[in-house]
């Protein structure tokens, strides 16, 4: 990945019981062109959602430092946007 660069900022919310909410902002740029694609997601879900498709809620779960990645796949997609950012020269 020498030619280009990129980029995960995550914004992961749980409320014990209640609700679980992850914003994902992903940008990837190539050197050399003149645009920056960025993809842009939100994605929730409440808790009992999540227990019917089949999570389970466990200690280990509560103390992973990767409880956003292992729930990612259970929550709902709210909101999605695909962008190209073009620079002018």
């Amino acid at each position: 990945m020498g030619n280009c660069f990129f980029g995960l900022l995550r914004n992961y919310l749980r409320v014990d019981n209640v609700i679980c909410r992850i914003i994902d902002t992903r940008i990837f740029h190539c050197f050399g062109e003149n645009y920056i694609l960025r993809d842009f997601q939100v994605k929730e879900s409440t808790y009992d959602q999540i227990k019917s498709k089949g999570f389970v809620f466990t200690s280990d779960f509560s103390l992973s430092h990767v409880q956003s990645d292992s729930i990612s796949k259970y929550l709902d997609l709210v909101f999605s946007c695909k962008d190209k950012i073009i620079f002018k020269k």
